[in-house]
């Protein structure tokens, strides 16, 4: 793992590949260094089945294809270098040669069943036992009428936008960017600083992602950033929030196999389905980590849009994939828990293509308390762009998905995205429709720590999605 962060994504040269092969010769004879006796045959062994066993799950964690190839490639080199391979080798081929001489009667691939053995049930049995299991009745709970025909019967008179009172005297409105992506030039909240200036705002600006700091981005249920930023939103303290859930265990390229496929290639397949959103049945371990923890991070930002609305004012901004064409295929825009939330009067969903993209991207915009939130939006796009033909389906020339890149918002739309809140902003303080809010000293520190960690533009990589362990 060092070797790799050390040597990708640029690539490793070949001397730069051998430092790998060294790293693990240090470890295997590090017992024999004190010894002074060859490499023991059991140390070769344990090495063999670790790299049949452990290496493929320590490979997929990496999501480079070409690092990925590179290791294994190396491992494989390597490994022909030791006496206990060669001899494995050897056997198996003598063992061949042995077969081809003395041929093996055919056998049944399976042994017959005992007669004495009892039958198991058949589907028109009388006895027919069940287990319950809630994933597996996700479907009904979506379906069912208590959930998605639940409406408000009253509402709360409109909230006045929430200021932060610092310890200097000053107030600032508190911007929340939840799952930002890393920071870089002229993004959203690059673009919110500029517009404050112009705007004469005060803003307090928290780009929050793994991508941006592995302490104040983490969002994993139970983790004590998400417990603390809860806490600050349970205090009424943000006044506007911007949320990209991730989408890949949603993304509709899921469901496209490219025409340049290579033979023997796999693409990722689909995990979800409309009826079945928190995950089909049959996945793997690992498909499942994703489902979860994508299905968390969508939830969560629709509970950030409930403490909006019941809580406190202030504005809220929700993007994600538009809503697929075809209705089987799933998407948290027909997910029970947003439909009941969309009904609220000042919650609207907007669909717009990402402009400034160089590939097509149908986006879902949920606001609310936004009246303008168009208007100011498409104030920021290109009237005379063209329509791009390219696709982010596959891979490209370095192995990467093509829709890695493509997940970060493009300049211009972020200029859009981070307009609409700062006129959503000053429009609630030139009618001095604010209120001050006072939070705990804890909270003001961890604000004071996320805010610091996420002023710097130090990454120049994207990461996954899904950062399983």
């Amino acid at each position: 793992m060092a070797w790799f962060q050390t040597f990708y994504p640029q690539g490793p040269t070949d001397e730069e590949k051998d430092l790998l092969a060294d790293a693990w010769v240090e470890v295997l004879c590090a017992r024999c260094f004190t010894s002074e006796v060859d490499l023991d045959p059991w140390l070769q062994m344990v090495f063999l089945l670790w790299g049949e066993h452990w290496m493929p799950d320590l490979l997929d964690s990496l999501e480079d294809g070409v690092a990925e190839t590179d290791i294994d490639h190396l491992f494989a080199d390597f490994a022909s270098q030791l006496d206990r391979y060669r001899l494995l080798a050897r056997r198996a081929q003598l063992e061949y040669k042995l077969g081809l001489c003395e041929p093996t009667a055919p056998t049944a691939h399976r042994m017959n069943a005992p007669a004495d053995r009892p039958k198991c049930p058949k589907a028109n049995s009388k006895v027919v036992q069940s287990v319950p299991r809630p994933f597996a009745d996700q479907v009904l709970w979506q379906q069912r009428v208590l959930v998605r025909q639940m409406s408000f019967l009253d509402l709360r008179p409109t909230q006045a936008c929430p200021r932060l009172l610092l310890p200097n005297g000053e107030e600032a409105f508190l911007v929340v960017h939840l799952f930002s992506g890393r920071r870089r030039p002229n993004d959203v909240h690059a673009s919110l600083q500029e517009f404050a200036t112009t705007c004469q705002l005060k803003l307090i600006v928290l780009s929050l992602d793994t991508a941006v700091s592995s302490e104040f981005g983490d969002f994993a249920l139970g983790s004590t950033s998400w417990q603390t930023l809860e806490q600050v939103y349970a205090a009424g303290a943000v006044g506007a929030t911007l949320v990209g859930s991730p989408c890949e265990t949603f993304s509709e390229a899921r469901y496209m196999v490219p025409d340049d496929l290579p033979a023997g290639s796999v693409m990722p397949r689909p995990l979800r389905s409309a009826q079945y959103l928190f995950g089909l049945e049959g996945l793997t371990a690992r498909e499942r980590l994703q489902c979860h923890l994508g299905g968390n991070f969508f939830q969560q930002g629709a509970l950030v849009l409930s403490y909006h609305i019941m809580k406190f004012g202030g504005c809220f901004v929700s993007e994600h994939p538009a809503r697929p064409r075809d209705d089987t295929r799933p998407s948290i825009w027909t997910s029970a828990i947003l439909q009941v939330l969309m009904r609220h009067l000042e919650a609207t969903l907007s669909h717009v293509s990402q402009f400034g993209a160089t590939v097509t991207k149908p986006t879902g915009l949920l606001h609310y308390q936004m009246p303008n939130f168009c208007k100011d939006l498409y104030q920021h796009a290109d009237a005379s762009a063209l329509r791009p033909k390219d696709v982010a389906i596959g891979r490209d020339s370095t192995g990467q998905f093509k829709t890695a890149k493509h997940k970060e918002y493009p300049a211009r739309f972020c200029r859009g995205l981070a307009f609409t809140i700062s006129q959503a902003l000053a429009a609630a303080a030139r009618t001095s429709v604010v209120q001050s809010v006072v939070l705990p000293n804890h909270l003001m520190c961890w604000i004071h720590g996320a805010a610091k960690a996420s002023s710097f533009v130090h990454r120049h990589t994207w990461m996954p999605d899904y950062q399983g362990t």
